[in-house]
């Protein structure tokens, strides 16, 4: 009755184009519906790990936040199963739960690493202008030397500057580019705080430690190198000397 009202005189059979193209729109819909599924399933298991890492998170909120997180990952296999089912049916590419968890993994990893890359570009670059400013009055020839050395190490910060940028605008960016603080501090760290050294003390303590091998060698072979390092010592001088001439 209702195909006749709808002047229905034939029926599809499976050899009809129609029948094919509404098989077609048929799978697409659950191949859509399962995506969906699964992205709604993995964005909930995001927002329930961030909550466990909120300061004020006590033992048992993290506890009950943990079995939470349990139960999103089994629903989240069961959709990653019913949308594998539905990407078969359109010959598309099918997922491995695993495959979810280290992409995830990497995000995460790949956040810590950008904030990381910056917040040391920055710290290196502070560290250098510092340590030739340190030297600048004192020893102009070793502030030249570190004021090439910055040059070299700073010639392609505005490149990755410009790349990590880019990336923070890309769509699902999660990460921050706000710099960080290093827990590496000491002396020649990218975050130290730079110390005057004499050149003088330098080359005297090289000295020392020649003379002080000399007596458990032979004396004649230790003599000539304590002469070879003193040579070295001058010429190393010589040679900031003359990078300074005009």
């Amino acid at each position: 009755e209702l195909e006749g009202r709808l002047e229905i005189t034939r029926r599809w059979v499976p050899e009809d184009e129609e029948w094919q193209a509404a098989t077609r729109l048929v799978a697409n819909r659950k191949y859509q519906c399962a995506l969906d599924n699964i992205k709604r399933l993995v964005v909930s298991w995001i927002f329930e790990l961030s909550k466990m890492n909120q300061s004020g998170t006590g033992y048992k909120l993290r506890k009950h936040i943990g079995k939470a997180l349990q139960t999103h990952l089994v629903a989240i296999r069961a959709a990653v199963t019913q949308y594998n089912t539905a990407a078969k049916a359109l010959g598309r590419r099918t997922l491995e739960f695993d495959e979810l968890c280290r992409a995830e993994e990497e995000v995460i990893r790949l956040n810590v690493e950008i904030r990381r890359v910056i917040t040391y570009l920055v710290d290196e670059d502070r560290y250098l202008r510092a340590c030739e400013a340190l030297y600048q009055d004192a020893n102009p020839t070793l502030a030249y030397q570190i004021s090439r050395y910055h040059t070299i190490r700073s010639q392609f910060t505005p490149l990755h500057l410009c790349s990590l940028e880019k990336i923070s605008r890309l769509s699902g960016f999660s990460g921050t580019l706000a710099l960080g603080i290093s827990v590496s501090r000491g002396l020649g760290d990218s975050a130290g705080i730079p110390q005057r050294v004499c050149m003088d003390t330098v080359f005297s303590s090289l000295l020392v430690a020649a003379d002080d091998r000399e007596d458990n060698a032979n004396e004649d072979a230790d003599e000539d190198h304590a002469t070879t390092l003193e040579e070295q010592c001058k010429a190393l001088q010589n040679i900031l000397s003359v990078t300074m001439d005009p």
